[in-house]
């Protein structure tokens, strides 16, 4: 199995904040997000390889971030030429590019994706047994305490076996208080259909968007999580997440 890690946006919302500094690499509790996050995906057992994409901007930044980072595998950078947010690639054209990126011998592995600005206090380990058993694409799902806002996350249904049954990408209506969250478990049989996706002019950005086109194509288990989990998407998160995560470490 083998990780690609996302971290190629430019957290606009963020700014002036991250005008010249990277979202993952903001700090929470002493440590960058990105280490903290890091340090949950490599208990994780049988990874190989690791790609992390950035955009040209902070690619330096990133750099010195993985020689920095006592990591248990090999992780590369990946570069991929976006300089501003005009221009950027989005999120599933980079996972694209990082799923080539990797060594031609580990392509046929499965992946774990992650969003570098997702801070978790859940463990891994036992969810990656669970998808190398099972061989089926799994996402992570967590109940959101009084049900899902309009038009903020996404909304995932489930059947009686915990396979999702309908994905929507940040609905108006939302019926279910389950969302997926920017950590997935992918075979290598998501690649082809995301080539698919993609030439067939998909949105290139919020992976909620190819999530929702791929439910009904192919058969997806979920994971129900439970523990801290933060989206580091705004200042009030970060802050959210800067007053709690002490107590969680």
């Amino acid at each position: 199995m083998n990780v690609i890690v996302l971290c190629a946006g430019y957290a606009t919302r963020m700014y002036p904040l991250t005008r010249e500094h990277p979202k993952p690499l903001l700090d929470v509790g002493g440590r960058e997000v990105l280490s903290w996050l890091m340090d949950r995906v490599l208990q994780i057992d049988g990874l190989r390889h690791g790609v992390l994409v950035s955009n040209h901007r902070f690619a330096d930044r990133f750099q010195a971030w993985i020689d920095g980072y006592a990591s248990s595998i090999p992780i590369e950078l990946l570069d991929d030429g976006s300089v501003h947010e005009d221009n950027r690639l989005g999120a599933l054209r980079d996972l694209a590019l990082a799923w080539d990126a990797l060594p031609k011998d580990a392509r046929d592995d499965g992946v774990v994706v992650v969003g570098g600005d997702n801070l978790i206090a859940f463990d891994l380990a036992a969810l990656g047994d669970r998808f190398r058993a099972s061989e089926r694409p799994l996402l992570l799902v967590r109940q959101i305490p009084g049900g899902i806002p309009p038009n903020r996350y996404s909304e995932v249904v489930l059947d009686d076996n915990d396979r999702i049954a309908s994905f929507r990408e940040k609905p108006s209506d939302p019926r279910s208080d389950l969302s997926c969250i920017c950590l997935y478990f992918f075979t290598e049989e998501i690649r082809r259909h995301l080539d698919e996706y993609l030439g067939a002019g998909g949105n290139p950005d919020a992976p909620g968007h190819f999530l929702a086109w791929l439910t009904p194509r192919m058969e997806l288990s979920a994971a129900r999580v439970e523990g801290a989990w933060f989206d580091i998407g705004s200042f009030e998160t970060l802050e959210e997440a800067r007053r709690q995560w002490e107590g969680m470490t």
